[in-house]
């Protein structure tokens, strides 16, 4: 797999820690943030297939800053109150 040259700015003080981490397990920094990286989009890759075809369709289609809330005041607009 080819690789590229990435520049992150992060606080010293994690920087030194993930050096005495990496250090001490026998890695780089760069294995350990690249390895980090790919759980993650591992883990989102999982979840996603997870879900069924219709759901992973779905997802997306709302803007993230979409709220239960407005969702449940949408459907009092829609259908008036469950308890009236």
């Amino acid at each position: 797999m080819a690789k590229r040259k990435l520049t992150l700015t992060i606080d010293e003080r994690i920087i030194d820690r993930a050096h005495d981490y990496s250090a001490a397990h026998g890695t780089s920094v760069s294995e350990l943030v690249a390895a980090y990286l790919d759980g993650l989009a591992r883990d989102r890759e999982r979840a996603r297939s997870s879900y069924t075809p219709t759901v992973q369709r779905l997802l997306g289609v709302l803007p993230s800053s979409t709220r239960i809330e407005d969702y449940g005041r949408h459907l009092d607009e829609k259908y008036g109150r469950a308890d009236e």
